[in-house]
């Protein structure tokens, strides 16, 4: 599934994720809810959102190629920024030049240990997709600042969308050692193990997430995941 941040002019594609289908999908750089595009058969173009603002715009062939186009985005969107918009790559129609990028390497070349540059270097790889060079700089930025949770968390969902399952588990549960009564983290345990197919495991971390959370609505969501589980 494809996201696109208004603000930052970010996308981001999300396969296997901590998130649940109906919970919003938070930008990295601004904690802005992202928009939602679809899955790999979505195009988008200039052309085609300047010529029809609506639900669905049909080719020369009469092929669709925008399935659910939202139309208070339309006005907002960065049109030459999402050219040839073809799911699981952009094609750019201009290059554009990312001043915070550059701030953040002038800094890096100075002192290559600047935490907060690391970290912004690597969640722009990952919303580029270059997710070796993502990962790297996250990695550094954890090595560096063991007990940064955002970074851990942010690790965590990119194995996951790799399927690096195994290492998706390991900063989870890197967290739960800093976090042991957040109920958030067990849930996010328990999720990742049901990614590995593991339900034994998962379903023993959701009832332990259980024990630990106060909130009725989450305790609710919980409860699906493991009658989800029960079920497999």
């Amino acid at each position: 599934m494809l996201y696109y941040c208004i603000k930052c002019e970010q996308k981001q594609e999300i396969t296997k994720s901590l998130y649940r289908e109906d919970e919003e999908i938070l930008c990295s750089f601004c904690d802005k809810a992202m928009t939602y595009f679809g899955s790999e058969a979505v195009v988008l173009s200039s052309e085609s959102l300047t010529k029809k603002k609506s639900e669905v715009v049909l080719d020369d062939d009469g092929a669709q190629l925008v399935d659910e186009v939202n139309p208070n985005l339309i006005s907002d969107i960065n049109l030459d920024k999402l050219a040839s918009f073809t799911g699981k790559a952009v094609q750019y129609a201009t290059e554009k030049l990312d001043p915070k990028r550059l701030e953040c390497q002038e800094f890096l070349r100075v002192n290559p240990n600047h935490i907060p540059s690391l970290i912004y270097m690597g969640l722009y790889f990952r919303s580029e997709g270059s997710y070796d060079k993502s990962i790297e700089y996250l990695e550094l930025a954890s090595e560096l600042n063991p007990k940064n949770i955002d970074v851990l968390k942010y690790l965590a969902d990119i194995y996951l969308s790799l399927d690096m399952i195994e290492n998706a588990i390991k900063k989870l549960l890197k967290i739960r050692s800093y976090q042991p009564d957040n109920y958030s983290v067990y849930k996010n345990i328990g999720i990742a193990y049901g990614f590995a197919n593991n339900y034994k495991d998962a379903l023993l971390y959701l009832k332990w997430a259980l024990s630990f959370c106060e909130s009725e609505k989450s305790r609710a969501e919980i409860d699906r995941l493991i009658d989800d589980f029960k079920m497999k």
